[in-house]
């Protein structure tokens, strides 16, 4: 069955529902009963007055009685898992997966799938703004929202294997990025150098911030029309409005003090250079990026980083 291309597929409706008539019968077979918890979530009650708020094949196994394995525990939970599939079209049909912890679900699909198109090919971004948006659900408290995001990449049956010596020079060519990076309290140095005060900041306070100047830089380039002929890479050679506003307002880098057309610009970098200086993670996702492309968020000893490939 074909799937619409901006309809998400839940592949897990049904984990910790009792609307399931299989197992509300499992459930008053066995002396239980459900009653609404906590910012509305449904709770199940065995005779003794324990309470759990799972169903189904995950949980504690001493709910499960004899199919849990523990001698003398209740059998109250199913130890049957729901099973679904759906054929996956590699970025056809389906753009990506995501993987969520059970409090991810208050956040509605349609939104999911927005954030997911909004960061295209950056699962760090798309990844953190869900999960980010779970844990400000009022429901979920202190509740540990975790969320991965797979984007499936476009199979090229025309893919044509590089000579050996082609791909080494390709890969040892130099690159000339821009980018904004923003410490926090975890990194080597909690320092900023620009306006010479420590930062005391958390990892996740600097990747929303991020996330956020992210989205505003690829909205900026979705707006930008090109004169005829003039190929995407060509405009990145001159830094646009919104990151030299970006780059000033956020980044902790001498680089954000540079100025005019060379504002965040890190000059051009070898391979090796890199990898010394910014780490494994860095060099790999430059390898990834076409000129003008944005990168997605990217870990180095500074702290986290966006960046624009200039050449």
């Amino acid at each position: 069955v074909k799937q619409d291309p901006c309809k998400a597929v839940n592949m897990g409706s049904q984990q910790g529902s009792w609307s399931i008539p299989e197992d509300q019968k499992f459930l008053v077979d066995n002396g239980g009963m459900v009653f609404p918890g906590e910012g509305g979530k449904l709770m199940t009650s065995n005779p003794q007055g324990h309470t759990t708020a799972v169903s189904r094949s995950i949980g504690d196994r001493a709910w499960k009685g004899s199919m849990g394995g523990l001698p003398g525990s209740l059998k109250l939970v199913r130890s049957m898992p729901e099973t679904r599939y759906t054929d996956i079209s590699w970025a056809d049909r389906h753009v990506a997966l995501m993987l969520t912890s059970a409090p991810v679900s208050y956040i509605p699909t349609d939104q999911a799938s927005v954030t997911i198109s909004d960061f295209e090919l950056k699962p760090r971004a798309a990844s953190g703004e869900i999960a980010s948006r779970a844990a400000c659900a009022p429901q979920n408290g202190n509740a540990q929202c975790t969320t991965i995001v797979v984007y499936f990449v476009p199979k090229d049956d025309k893919v044509v294997q590089e000579p050996a010596a082609k791909r080494a020079k390709k890969e040892a060519e130099s690159v000339r990025l821009r980018h904004i990076v923003v410490r926090h309290m975890e990194t080597s140095s909690p320092f900023d150098p620009v306006r010479n005060v420590p930062v005391n900041r958390s990892p996740q306070e600097a990747e929303a911030m991020l996330r956020q100047a992210l989205q505003e830089l690829i909205l900026e380039a979705k707006s930008i029309k090109l004169p005829a002929g003039k190929k995407p890479g060509a405009a990145a050679f001159q830094p646009t409005p919104k990151f030299a506003s970006l780059c000033k307002e956020l980044s902790e880098c001498p680089t954000a003090q540079k100025g005019g057309g060379m504002i965040g610009d890190l000059g051009w970098l070898q391979p090796d250079e890199l990898k010394s200086r910014f780490g494994p993670a860095f060099s790999e996702a430059v390898k990834n990026l076409n000129p003008g492309q944005w990168s997605d968020l990217a870990t180095s000893e500074m702290g986290i980083h966006i960046f624009q490939r200039i050449a």
